[in-house]
């Protein structure tokens, strides 16, 4: 499994809580035998080391029988409103008691739940169809792992989207014994009679960082290999490979490894993209529009997302970009601004904008993100720089 800063950081937590954390090469074996509650303090680090506190909330409640977040972590719950979450967790027999400082979630055992979460996501609070997904996202993800809590009946949750994270933590407690019943997007969970003493699980590859990697060799004309790349995850993105074909990239897939040719003389097709028809998923679009700087004309991407338009940052590094009438222009130019900060939310199109940086032969570019992205774009830089990358990457 990938192990970015933030698993580090929830890992160290459970080891001071007693838990045994063991990691051999991509292979992560966690014993929780000994870790019988949460302290204040391991409650506080592992608080610290989600991005979004509230998806803490079902295990701290089984483990512990309570939790309150603070201040402080409930600023940091931007994902989804407490209200929602709160009223999910009532849904369980859970007792939430809501303040303007804090929000305290008590019980002595959950109960069996029937609940449509479609009926808890207001779009008044969804302003654009990035934040929708995550707010749906996270929400799914807090209902599932507290069904999964219930000792005793089974829960049937009724998501609001299909999500390869979902789709995951199904199979993982499918892997722990529960049993999983699933019709378009109801899901019945059940516990398990007994549970397991060792669960094995091998998690999925994060696409967005294959075209990352592909991105890279693409940007720097460099041949990569990219190994222990499972079938499913080309078969489920066969319309990015189709359209990396017509720009003129022939990627060749072959025993789990996936082989990118780029040459100096590989001349890249401009295009024109009607994500209508096409099928590109939106979380890869920041790579597509930087790979098609070195196309040998201009490119078009339509409609581009409005929560994409960080992308436009990208000029202050000399990128030519331009979006009118949600048409996204991509005029091949090659980054050469030093010394630029640039702000960018979103984690793709934070990495996207890491490896432009990469290509400007002096100075420092900044990037001002979020911490998952931070962390991805590290991870990233690591395996850049074992290639050869000489560049530096700190945290400021």
């Amino acid at each position: 499994m990938p192990v970015t800063d933030g698993i580090l950081k929830l890992l160290e937590a459970l080891q001071h809580s007693g838990a045994t954390v063991r990691r051999q090469s991509d292979v992560l074996s966690l014993d929780y035998d000994s870790m019988s509650s949460y302290s204040e303090t391991t409650l506080t680090n592992l608080l610290d080391a989600l991005d979004e506190p509230s998806l803490l909330l079902p295990a701290a409640l089984a483990l512990n029988g309570e939790i309150t977040l603070n201040r402080e972590q409930l600023a940091r719950c931007t994902t989804t409103p407490m209200s929602a979450i709160s009223q999910v967790l009532e849904s369980f027999g859970v007792a939430v008691s809501v303040t303007s400082d804090s929000v305290c979630a008590k019980t002595h055992f959950f109960k069996p739940s029937n609940i449509n979460l479609q009926d808890y996501l207001h779009r008044q609070w969804q302003d654009t169809e990035k934040r929708q997904q995550n707010a749906a996202l996270n929400l799914s993800m807090i209902a599932i792992i507290t069904a999964a809590a219930v000792t005793l009946g089974a829960s049937t949750v009724q998501l609001p989207i299909r999500h390869p994270v979902v789709d995951e933590l199904l199979t993982f407690l499918k892997a722990g014994g529960y049993r999983v019943a699933r019709k378009d997007l109801s899901v019945a969970i059940t516990p398990p009679r007994k549970a397991k003493n060792m669960v094995s699980f091998n998690l999925r590859p994060n696409p967005s960082n294959i075209f990352a990697y592909v991105t890279a060799a693409t940007f720097f004309n460099i041949p990569l290999v990219l190994r222990n790349v499972p079938l499913q995850t080309v078969k489920q993105h066969q319309a990015e490979k189709l359209l990396l074909e017509r720009m003129g990239l022939n990627i060749v897939y072959e025993c789990n490894s996936m082989y990118i040719p780029v040459r100096e003389s590989v001349k890249l097709s401009p295009m024109e993209i009607d994500l209508e028809k096409t099928g590109i998923h939106p979380n890869h679009l920041a790579f597509f529009a930087l790979m098609l700087n070195r196309s040998q004309g201009p490119s078009y991407i339509r409609p581009w997302p409005a929560e994409l338009n960080c992308i436009m940052e990208l000029a202050k590094l000399g990128l030519r970009l331009e979006i009118a009438n949600d048409v996204l222009r991509i005029n091949p130019t090659p980054p050469y601004i030093k010394d630029k900060t640039i702000h960018c939310r979103d984690e793709n199109a934070a990495m996207a904008t890491m490896l432009a940086g990469l290509r400007i032969s002096e100075g420092t570019t900044i990037i001002d993100t979020t911490p998952a992205a931070t962390s991805a774009c590290k991870s990233l830089h690591a395996q850049l720089h074992n290639i050869g990358f000489e560049s530096e990457f700190c945290t400021l």
